[in-house]
């Protein structure tokens, strides 16, 4: 049988709490496993009362409800509560937080709590009325009353000084996850919606080819203007100040390095120019003005 993507997202939740094979003499269930009764198993398997009560077949139902498979595990869940509550009706959130209560205290009292936090009539069973409240209702609100309202119960029982702890971290649990799939589902609609208003929108017209050619080649010829035009005035700056300035200074300085009694040092002038870093960063400068100025040429004829 195939089931809803959220009845499989809640049953997961629910058998998180239930654990595995238990016969706690003190629960009135007696045997259970996976959260499924020994009575609830008999009446599914069609054994009911009767196969309770004769001790061969007793026992035989206790054998296959400890080794239960997955597949028998979700259909009693979707049969006994699932189905019973009307889960797939139900608000996300709240599905979740009515359906545990079910499975923890009973269908019938599950709803009846709903309808009371609702304010709908009480009469144990999910109709028109309690589902239109349901979904008229903010499930962010309703689930913490419903869990508030299942933990008064819960203290009432009998077997609460043995259970109690269990139980109620069990509805904080469910509650904390009811609460954050409420969150999910709201972020996903969000999204959804805003998708929904681009995917819809007005799309701006592509533009035409030939139009977009003759545009970009005007920017591309004032590009290269003006860079050749921003960058030869920088290099001329630099080059007609740091650097002829800066050429002259240093080979003045070479010049008097290599003046010696009597004559002139042609080596030791080389020797000193080599060795100034000032005079060939600002050589280089020059020959970059003028490779710049012929670049701006080059480009003057070719537009």
């Amino acid at each position: 049988m195939t089931y809803s993507p959220r009845f499989h997202a809640c049953l997961a939740e629910v058998l998180k709490w239930e654990g595995g094979w238990s016969n706690d003499p003190f629960d009135p269930g007696g045997a259970t496993n996976k959260g499924i009764t020994i009575g609830v198993y008999a009446a599914y398997v069609g054994a009911g009362d009767a196969g309770l009560r004769d001790d061969w077949a007793r026992e035989e139902l206790l054998q296959e409800l400890r080794s239960i498979d997955d597949a028998t595990v979700a259909a009693i869940y979707h049969k006994n509560y699932w189905q019973l509550v009307r889960g797939d009706d139900l608000p996300v959130g709240i599905d979740l937080a009515v359906f545990d209560f079910a499975v923890n205290s009973g269908p019938g009292r599950a709803i009846k709590h709903l309808q009371k936090v609702l304010g709908v009539g009480i009469d144990g069973h999910i109709g028109p009325r309690t589902l239109d409240a349901a979904r008229a209702a903010d499930p962010a609100a309703v689930i913490p009353q419903l869990m508030d309202s299942r933990r008064t119960f819960l203290r009432q029982i009998k077997h609460f000084w043995r259970f109690g702890k269990g139980w109620l971290r069990r509805v904080d649990g469910v509650q904390g996850s009811a609460l954050a799939s409420v969150t999910l589902t709201a972020d996903a609609r969000a999204r959804s919606r805003a998708i929904a208003a681009w995917s819809t929108s007005a799309q701006p017209p592509l533009p035409d080819p030939d139009a977009q050619s003759a545009t970009q080649a005007r920017a591309t010829r004032n590009e290269r203007g003006g860079m050749a035009q921003s960058s030869t005035a920088r290099a001329s700056e630099l080059g007609g100040g740091l650097g002829a300035g800066g050429v002259g200074i240093e080979v003045a300085k070479a010049a008097s390095r290599a003046r010696v009694p009597g004559g002139f040092d042609a080596v030791e002038f080389l020797l000193a120019l080599a060795q100034s870093p000032a005079f060939w960063l600002s050589a280089g400068i020059i020959a970059s003005a003028a490779y710049v100025w012929l670049e701006r040429r080059r480009n003057a004829l070719t537009l």
